[in-house]
């Protein structure tokens, strides 16, 4: 949800004096002054499903906008989502909610940068009439302050709303990565990316250990193409309770899009975002979406570390990575020895080791599962260089077996 903001602020800030915003994704209304009071608030239509945008002006310091809604009587998740989106830098917003007695319900005061306010309401009983009060704190009194209220169900749960996180076509693309927040039970994000006919797709979900995720993928239309809940990624050595993770043949060069749920909320419908479940659980997460059978693992599994005192990696100079294979570590004799030798033959190049060995001690009996992870360890190795800041002109790679 939160990246949305992100996703349109700029585009709402361009658009300071149009009520003309984003066509079939939100629903543009206007302030009527005055609303300086619950008894002149501004009635605003809220609908189930899609976003009603409200644009306003805050015209004096001492200047309170007060706005009124309804509850939609078929909303399915009673959840709502309520944003002050300034278009004006000066604007430091402050928003509050409060039901039909005057009872304050909720309140939002520097909860995203750039003044933006984003609070979520739950419990909200339908067909009861709520108000929002917007303010600011600013100290600009001759300057009129403008600014966006944002009321939706969801912000990003239809694939009209995704977010475009890029391609997988280009050759040995890049995987395509997003950390964000499930916030409430019913909270969908949804993603898009692009790829081709007869590819191999392998998408990997990390949770937080809060959030029991699950993850659909659906075409344009919203057919469902793939979908998982609790599947074990290669190089994960147990699974985790709450990951998931998928593999699927791309059926024709397109867009597709994944949708990031909590586990009991798997039959939303991803055109309009109605049919949420109510209830589970919720968090943050990682998403990873890659070409080939790429899995997921982290710095539980492996690390990568200079030789041979653990100095400070150095993008800049010319490298040696080290990577041991099958049943082996960093601390076996040939590998130890071989960084020993790259360090006293090289001693103005930097040596480094990378260690995957909780996932490469499987045993005499059990190659297989080592050989799984490679594509893992490879493609958590590649990031983590990346990261760092090398190029494929200074680093060289001496690998032993499965290295």
């Amino acid at each position: 949800m939160l990246h949305f903001l992100a996703r349109y602020l700029p585009r709402f800030r361009a658009l300071a004096t149009s009520t003309l915003l984003i066509p079939m994704i939100c629903r543009a209304q206007s302030e009527v002054e005055p609303n300086d009071s619950f008894a002149t608030a501004t009635p605003i239509t809220v609908t189930a499903n899609g976003t009603t945008v409200v644009s306003a002006t805050i015209r004096t310091t001492i200047d309170r906008d007060y706005f009124t809604f309804q509850v939609p009587l078929n909303l399915p998740s009673r959840t709502l989502w309520v944003g002050i989106i300034p278009q004006n830098t000066h604007l430091d917003s402050i928003l509050s909610v409060y039901d039909k007695a005057g009872v304050l319900v909720g309140k939002a005061d520097n909860t995203l940068e750039n003044g933006v306010e984003v609070l979520l309401l739950t419990g909200l009983a339908p067909g009861q009439t709520y108000y929002v009060r917007c303010a600011s704190l600013s100290a600009y009194n001759s300057e009129w302050l403008n600014y966006y209220l944002v009321i939706a169900n969801d912000w990003d749960d239809q694939i009209s709303e995704a977010r475009n996180l890029g391609s997988l076509q280009a050759p040995n693309p890049p995987s395509l990565e997003a950390s964000s927040t499930l916030l409430s039970p019913t909270d969908v994000n949804m993603y898009a990316f692009t790829a081709s006919t007869g590819q191999i797709c392998s998408i990997s979900l990390i949770c937080d250990g809060t959030l029991d995720g699950n993850i659909r993928v659906f075409d344009r239309y919203g057919n469902l193409v793939a979908q998982n809940d609790e599947g074990h990624a290669p190089g994960q050595s147990l699974v985790r309770v709450g990951d998931s993770f998928l593999r699927f043949l791309v059926p024709g060069t397109d867009t597709y899009y994944v949708g990031v749920s909590q586990s009991g909320n798997k039959l939303y419908d991803p055109i309009n975002g109605s049919n949420d479940a109510t209830t589970g659980t919720q968090g943050t997460y990682r998403l990873l979406i890659s070409a080939g059978y790429a899995g997921y693992i982290d710095s539980r599994y492996a690390d990568i570390v200079r030789a041979p005192d653990n100095a400070p990696i150095d993008p800049s100079k010319m490298t040696w990575l080290v990577v041991h294979g099958w049943n082996s570590s960093r601390d076996s004799d040939n590998i130890s020895e071989l960084t020993k030798a790259l360090v006293q033959v090289r001693p103005n190049d930097q040596i480094l080791t990378l260690d995957w060995h909780l996932l490469a001690d499987t045993g005499i009996l059990d190659p297989h599962s080592a050989a799984a992870a490679i594509l893992p360890v490879a493609s958590w190795a590649a990031s983590t260089l990346r990261g760092y800041g090398f190029a494929a002109t200074n680093l060289n790679i001496v690998g032993h077996s499965f290295g």
